[in-house]
């Protein structure tokens, strides 16, 4: 029988007899009076008293959440060389306190059996023990002889937006200032790179322009391609207790899923998948139609405000209903709604972003801010969801094949030039033309022109699309280096090399999370012994190529020091903040160019934008179908998503029996009219089949989805569950500005297994 406890810590009733949905709403949320305890038997929850009580923790180190972007800060309490308990921080303005059901589990990622200790060397077609000194010089010399033989472009690196930002921007350093490639790509192009791009098109850099602050602020929200429950939960309970104490906040809601998000909507907006734009542009119609634009004062601020009016003349409620699903009666409502409000804020994730028009929807949500006038004050804003812990210190760090530190961009002569300075090296090392993304890496690597691919800290085998095709493509690679902190994964297996890193509670250094915030990670234990930090690697590397004149680092603080002069005078100045003020001040956003400056908590608040003339830019954009739509032979369309027990590709939350408990295998939910043509039944499994791949689940015929549309969820990788891999199925096209892959729209076709 399977357990769970109760908020309060009492004891423990048995899941089997409630549903998921109520499981989740009783346990998904933990105030700052609770702590995990790693103690034993059914007692999964103690009050924090208690545990200090028993455990007596000698002492309490503040870090955050490895998860998420939301960024929630926590205290790691360590005894004897080992963390026994997690509790929320209190003063952190991410969570208050509050921890989800994966935070407050934390602990016990670190101490699973199939934890890495020591590199692992591929001979004779068997992974074999090895020493540091032996993996980093067979990873040196290939990567030279490499580079010698076939040129610079011929290495390549894939990291992950879990990396602290000083990890991010040695790797960086080292690739593009001294090896002298751009091809350093990360998995944040497969979340954020969209959002990027449209805040960038929008409103002339990366960032969003509202808080964490803003949301006890505003009267409305309007929450978009963001299951918040699910994926960021501690966020999605303070929107919901804010609602629950002020009775008039309205909450609209779009998604082509019915979810526990929408359980706390006023309005749920149920649109097809990809229709999107046609359904913001029909807002913006009835804000206009309706009188809620004061265009003289909007025409102040912005670009465009003529040429998006006569754009969305066509786009009326009516033509919207049609292409969305959505009735028109709703479509009115809701931009009434937003018409009305004193301060709205748009709430925006990877429903939006997983997309072949990722960067026009997101265009098409921030021009319904501007022309609201929903911007750059209290509660009001466009928001992108982040959705890993450390994706905006990423692109900070320049760790995108397009970037440099700064937000600056590797095309930019002036801004190759500023950054060459800072790193001591000569200009013409850092290449102007960007390098690959992550998905044209691995069509280079099947070309064979990459030849040297190391990977750190993520899972391709599972999060790409396509993943037969990417499997295959592994295992092409001349040599694979696979950095990361169990062994296997369903990337490692293929490795060459694989290398043993330390992980959260192990290491010291910065995040910044999805509102701007920076925020210090304090080591609260040693990692074991033959592990070693993702910095202390990249450092040894750079030494051993030759290159460690630009590596003379003492320390994390060092290489953060550094970095911080890359950033002053830009958009993302950070020169203000020091590790010795995040140790007093929990959380500083971003700008915060002086240590006498309290931190940036919203932007844009005297509508002046980074663009050439100070504007925004109101873009006019169609409604696109996605590259791959149902047909006679694939009729249904695929949506793939998150779960709130499970975090990316379940190497760690795969692991943790409360969680495994909850959500032990993917499935797939249908509609009951589709069940009822294919004689499908909840419980039977089904053969889902796209034109790249099939996997096989257990149908849950439910209407959560609209009938000709199907949901996965994406976590599961074929170590743990043979063919469940969502990324079996999905498409590998992706949108051309933001190279963010379509994950949310591919058709298929269901057979009874």
């Amino acid at each position: 029988m399977k357990y769970e406890s109760t908020n309060n810590g009492s004891l423990l009733f048995p899941l089997d007899s409630i549903s998921r949905r109520d499981f989740m709403k009783r346990v998904a949320f933990v105030g700052a009076a609770a702590t995990f305890t790693l103690s034993t038997g059914l007692k999964v929850f103690e009050t924090a008293e208690a545990a200090e009580k028993n455990i007596q923790p000698d002492s309490w180190h503040l870090s955050l959440c490895p998860y998420c972007g939301a960024g929630c800060g926590l205290y790691i309490g360590e005894k004897a060389g080992k963390v026994v308990a997690v509790k929320g921080a209190d003063e952190h303005p991410a969570n208050k306190g509050y921890l989800c059901m994966k935070g407050l589990l934390l602990p016990q990622i670190l101490y699973f059996k199939d934890r890495l200790t020591t590199p692992l060397i591929k001979k004779d077609g068997k992974m074999k023990e090895a020493s540091w000194d032996e993996a980093i010089d067979l990873l040196v010399s290939k990567f030279k002889k490499i580079i010698q033989d076939n040129g610079k472009d011929a290495v390549a690196f894939y990291e992950s937006a879990q990396l602290l930002t000083e990890e991010h921007y040695v790797l960086n350093k080292l690739a593009k200032g001294c090896i002298g490639t751009n091809n350093v790509d990360a998995n944040a192009r497969l979340c954020m790179a969209s959002a990027v791009g449209g805040m960038i098109t929008s409103l002339g850099k990366d960032g969003p322009p509202a808080n964490y602050s803003d949301i006890e602020l505003a009267d409305c929200f309007f929450i978009t391609g963001a299951n918040m429950a699910e994926a960021h939960p501690v966020l999605y309970q303070r929107i919901a207790d804010y609602k629950s104490r002020k009775k008039s906040v309205i909450v609209i809601v779009v998604d082509p899923r019915k979810t526990i998000t929408t359980d706390i909507a006023d309005v749920h907006l149920k649109l097809h998948c990809g229709t999107d734009i046609a359904l913001y542009n029909a807002i913006a119609h009835v804000l206009f139609k309706e009188k809620f634009v004061d265009e003289a004062k909007v025409a102040s601020y912005t670009n465009g405000l003529e040429e998006l009016k006569l754009h969305i003349e066509k786009y009326t409620p009516e033509y919207a209903a049609n292409i969305t699903g959505v009735k028109k009666e709703d479509i009115i409502k809701t931009a009434m709604m937003l018409g009305s409000a004193r301060a709205a804020l748009y709430f925006c994730c990877m429903g939006l972003n997983h997309s072949s028009v990722g960067v026009w929807k997101n265009n098409a949500i921030i021009n319904l801010c501007l022309l609201t006038g929903h911007i750059g004050k209290p509660g009001a804003g466009y928001f992108s969801l982040t959705g890993q812990p450390n994706a905006m210190g990423l692109r900070e760090a320049g760790g995108l094949s397009h970037l440099l530190p700064g937000h600056r961009l590797v095309e930019n002569e002036v801004h190759r030039n500023e950054i060459a300075a800072i790193w001591g090296v000569d200009p013409k090392i850092i290449a102007p033309k960007p390098g690959k993304n992550v998905l044209d890496l691995f069509r280079a690597a099947d070309k064979g022109d990459i030849k040297g691919l190391w990977i750190i800290g993520t899972n391709p085998a599972v999060s790409l699309t396509d993943v037969n095709w990417v499997i295959k493509v592994l295992q092409k690679i001349e040599f694979l280096v696979v950095q990361d902190i169990y062994y296997p994964t369903e990337t490692s297996k293929f490795a060459h090399l694989v290398l043993p890193a330390a992980q959260w509670a192990e290491k010291l250094g910065t995040f910044t999370n999805s509102d701007r915030t920076v925020n210090l990670l304090k080591a609260a234990v040693k990692p074991p012994a033959g592990a070693k930090s993702d910095l202390d690697i990249f450092i040894e590397v750079a030494h051993k190529m030759g290159y460690g004149n630009y590596f003379q680092f003492k320390g994390p603080e060092d290489v953060y020091n550094e970095w911080k002069r890359c950033s002053k005078g830009t958009d993302v100045d950070v020169s203000g903040i020091t590790y010795a003020r995040l140790e007093k001040q929990v959380g500083i956003p971003w700008p915060c160019p002086s240590e006498d400056h309290q931190g940036t908590l919203r932007r844009y608040t005297h509508f002046k934008f980074y663009t050439p003339n100070g504007k925004a830019n109101l873009l006019a954009r169609d409604h696109k179908e996605p590259l791959e739509v149902p047909d006679s032979e694939y009729p249904l369309c695929l949506n793939t998503g998150r779960l709130f027990d499970h975090w990316m590709t379940l190497t760690r939350t795969g692991k943790i029996p409360q969680l495994i408990n909850s959500s032990p295998e993917s499935y797939v939910e249908i509609h009951p009219d589709d069940a009822q043509r294919l004689a499908i039944k909840s419980g039977v499994h089904v053969n889902v089949i796209s034109r790249r791949g099939d996997v096989i689940l257990k149908a849950k015929v439910t209407d959560t989805v609209t009938k000709g549309e199907i949901f996965i969820p994406f976590h599961y990788g074929y170590l743990y569950k043979e063919k469940q891999a969502a990324n079996l199925l999905t498409n590998p096209a992706y949108d051309p500005g933001s190279k963010e892959p379509e994950y949310k729209a591919c058709a298929v076709k269901i057979e009874k297994a």
